[in-house]
């Protein structure tokens, strides 16, 4: 009986060491190109920048993620928006910077 919870609990950790590493991998990965990721694993990685910021951003930097994600919009890219969007920031420290339609 001992073995076999030895065992199990062997497994769960190597279960937990690899689900970790994927999303390691998975963030570095994300790390050479932002914008190839689905949208779902986009915004979630945008929340993994925010939190990597810090305490003192981290609420701004979540706020205008929520309003990203809710517009289905992208960061803003280092070398502006293209024509005919605009670029959008909250007025708090941290805040992401996106493009958005003119209107």
């Amino acid at each position: 009986m001992k073995k076999i919870v030895t065992i199990l609990c062997l497994l769960l950790i190597i279960f937990f060491a690899w689900y970790k590493a994927r999303d390691i991998y998975i963030y570095f990965s994300y790390q050479k190109d932002k914008q190839e990721l689905p949208a779902t694993d986009y915004y979630k990685y945008l929340g993994l920048d925010c939190y990597q910021q810090g305490k003192d951003t981290y609420g701004c930097c979540m706020s205008s993620l929520k309003d990203i994600a809710a517009g289905n919009y992208k960061v803003a890219p280092p070398e502006g928006c293209p024509i005919g969007s605009e670029p959008k920031t909250l007025r708090c420290l941290g805040s992401l910077k996106w493009c958005q339609p003119e209107k």
